[in-house]
């Protein structure tokens, strides 16, 4: 009964993740795209910027990509990674969705986009400041491999955190947390051609 449970949890953790909380394979007709990545490119505005109803910036170029990184064009650069400090209050959040789409007179494109939201975080923190769960002696969990959101928060001052994401006793992301990130009102901010499929 127990390794049930733990079985659907992991599948409901995958299911949110193709939601838009991490790395996803879609084809969608956009005429924009959505970008992944890593680094900033001049033609982007910043992530300080606020996201508008012009049209987003696309680009093919970008900072060198490397594994494990962002693609994003605008990724903020000076983010630490480390646990929320208790006083550190966010005016918003960027986060880097990797997929695939058609771009007209293009063809399919993996993309990498670079979001932001600024309003409604208080679920997202109250998520974030969960603690770890602990495995029960006896649970089973599954070999499946998670690719954990990427994003970051950037505080009154400017200071961006990419934050330590609790897990649940078999080290996946909690869901609390994935369905704060997937319910925020995302705008799109830039969109970068990564590779031609």
């Amino acid at each position: 009964m127990m390794q049930l449970a733990t079985r659907i949890a992991a599948v409901a953790a995958l299911a949110a993740l193709a939601t838009g909380c991490a790395t996803a394979s879609t084809s969608t007709p956009a005429a924009t795209g959505g970008a992944s990545g890593t680094g900033a490119a001049s033609a982007s505005p910043p992530p300080s910027a606020s996201a508008s109803a012009t049209p987003v910036p696309t680009t093919t170029t970008g900072p060198p990509l490397v594994a494990g990184q962002p693609a994003c064009v605008g990724w903020p650069a000076n983010a630490t990674h480390s646990k929320l400090p208790a006083s550190f209050e966010p005016v918003a959040v960027i986060r880097c969705v990797t997929d695939y789409q058609m771009i007209p007179g293009k063809g399919q494109w993996e993309v990498a986009t670079l979001e932001r939201a600024d309003q409604g975080l208080a679920p997202l923190m109250t998520a974030l400041r969960r603690h770890n769960q602990v495995r029960p002696a006896g649970t089973f969990c599954s070999d499946l491999v998670e690719l954990p959101p990427q994003f970051v928060l950037i505080g009154k001052d400017g200071q961006a955190i990419r934050p330590a994401l609790p897990v649940t006793g078999c080290g996946l992301v909690q869901g609390e947390l994935l369905g704060a990130l997937a319910a925020l009102p995302w705008q799109k901010v830039s969109v970068r051609l990564v590779a031609k499929v």
